[in-house]
């Protein structure tokens, strides 16, 4: 089936509606007890649909670069119809995650994800509409593979694990890799890429990607500084994914 844009802005709507209603699910489902309380539920059902997503967004990239490995070798015009509906799902969601955020969350904890789930909305938006750099995309959101181990570190947390449970450790060194060798060296490559084809693309992509760059390695030195700098066994009231 042929995604049009129409059909990619009408899956993006669903998308964002599913969400909400699974946010909904969520909280009617058992929530570790530091997060019962009202005020605090939100940080659970947020992290919850966040690692849904991730693994939904996994599964969209691997798929489609298996079924159109061409993917790989050409960025820009190779089509899959694969790649359209897992990015429109996609950016369902991180409208979702904007709205949810900046109704739950403190301005200077939620300014870092406002920038980036901007830049994602732009980016992914625009290749929804201008049906290019589809496999460019599909290259990117191998990186969510990182994004699951990244909210299980949390959810652990959540539960009331330390950071010197083996469980943790284990997956804090699945985490660490990941985020280096896929979420932090994809950037990079989507970066030097998109800047060495500015012509074909215009300058805001180049730009939007750096701006993603910049921001997860940001997230990233806070990352490490959080799990093998400061040797707290509690987790830091400005956690790395405190959103």
């Amino acid at each position: 089936m042929e995604i049009t844009p129409g059909i990619g802005f009408a899956v993006t709507a669903i998308s964002m509606m599913a969400c909400f209603l699974l946010n909904v699910l969520v909280d009617n489902l058992p929530i570790p007890s530091k997060y019962a309380d009202r005020s605090q539920r939100h940080k659970w059902r947020n992290v919850v649909v966040s690692t849904i997503h991730a693994v939904s967004g996994t599964i969209g990239g691997f798929v489609s670069i298996y079924f159109a490995p061409e993917l790989l070798k050409d960025h820009m015009n190779v089509p899959s119809s694969i790649m359209l509906l897992s990015m429109a799902i996609s950016n369902g969601y991180y409208i979702y995650d904007f709205i949810d955020l900046a109704r739950n969350t403190k301005l200077n904890n939620f300014l870092p994800l406002m920038l980036h789930h901007t830049a994602s909305i732009s980016f992914v938006s625009w290749v929804l509409v201008r049906r290019k750099l589809i496999g460019l995309i599909a290259i990117s959101s191998c990186m969510e593979l990182n994004g699951i181990f990244l909210h299980l570190r949390h959810i652990l947390l959540m539960c009331g694990y330390t950071k010197d449970d083996i469980v943790f450790r284990v997956n804090n060194v699945f985490n660490v890799v990941t985020y280096f060798v896929l979420r932090l060296g994809i950037f990079a490559y989507d970066t030097l890429w998109l800047c060495w084809n500015w012509n074909d693309v215009g300058l805001f992509l180049p730009s939007m990607a750096a701006t993603l760059l910049g921001l997860n390695i940001a997230l990233f030195i806070r990352l490490i500084r959080s799990d093998y700098v400061k040797k707290s066994a509690k987790p830091m009231p400005n956690d790395i994914m405190a959103g």
